[in-house]
């Protein structure tokens, strides 16, 4: 079966923003880990969204070879957990949510 996803990595948040993608297919746990200036949002299905960060040459390899529903260029917010995607805006952006 045809994944569409390219393969990334689990990070723990460091606060640096940092590529995930794992750009070579014999060793998927091997995340490229550059400095990320793209944020990916692969479906933004509330309760199952999912996203990713990208430098700029795993971006132009996502472009050539994946499907995607939005991208923006990474800010700090974007890396935070609770942060919700605004679509409304063009380039869209993270903003940080409340659950209260």
């Amino acid at each position: 079966m045809f994944n569409p996803l390219p393969k990334l990595t689990f990070r723990e948040k460091a606060g640096a923003l940092a590529c995930t993608n794992a750009p070579d297919p014999e060793a998927p746990t091997t995340a490229c880990e550059a400095p990320a200036d793209w944020h990916i949002a692969w479906t933004l299905t509330p309760g199952a969204a999912w996203f990713s960060l990208a430098c700029t040459p795993c971006m132009d390899e996502i472009l050539r070879h994946n499907v995607f529903t939005d991208r923006h260029p990474a800010r700090p917010e974007c890396d935070l957990p609770g942060t919700g995607w605004e679509t409304a805006a063009t380039p869209s952006y993270c903003v940080w949510t409340t659950t209260n």
